[in-house]
């Protein structure tokens, strides 16, 4: 609520699903944690809650699809508050299993969050030497339906190696936008 309040009235928070409901294995288990997380976020943040993001870790690959269709449905049946998903298995990626993806997200709401971490990877150095979780390096999809686009870019700490990535995103961003979609745009530096 205090969070809520210290912002002017168009901001909006984008919760992360806890990783105890979202790297425990499957997440049907999970489903009541999921929507109490929701219920709580709403509570406290009200008009100011946007979208709420489930990252799934490398480990939950695509033969986890039915699992991941029957949380999302029940996510939908609690509410129609967008949920945006980040796959980090690079099975997903596969073009007819992204499509069966795509196609699970439109019909049930929800939307694909963008993992682009090129920029660490685009130099000799490893700025993720001392991370605790180093992101993975995933192909990029922004060939995807829904209204509603989550991109996180994970930034390197050497600004002119960002440049590269910037330049296409703003190039993106002018697309979508021209296509009426609503853009949530995260940067992240280890």
């Amino acid at each position: 609520r205090n969070w809520a309040q210290a912002t002017p009235a168009a901001f909006r928070f984008c919760p992360k699903l806890h990783r105890d409901i979202s790297h425990q294995g499957l997440l049907t288990p999970r489903i009541p944690d999921a929507l109490r997380f929701f219920d709580h976020m709403t509570e406290g943040l009200g008009q100011r809650l946007g979208p709420c993001m489930l990252q799934l870790p490398p480990t939950y690959d695509p033969y986890n699809g039915p699992d991941l269709a029957k949380f999302l449905n029940a996510w939908r049946r609690h509410t129609d508050h967008l949920l945006t998903v980040e796959v980090r298995h690079r099975g997903w990626f596969v073009p007819n299993v992204a499509n069966r993806l795509n196609t699970l997200l439109l019909r049930v709401g929800a939307s694909r969050a963008i993992l682009d971490s090129r920029p660490v990877f685009s130099s000799q150095d490893d700025p993720q030497e001392h991370s605790q979780r180093k992101k993975p390096q995933l192909p990029i999809d922004t060939d995807f339906g829904g209204q509603t686009v989550m991109v996180r870019l994970i930034t390197h700490p050497e600004p002119d190696h960002n440049i590269p990535f910037f330049d296409m995103w703003v190039q993106q961003v002018a697309q979508w936008l021209d296509q009426s979609r609503t853009i949530y745009f995260f940067l992240h530096c280890p």
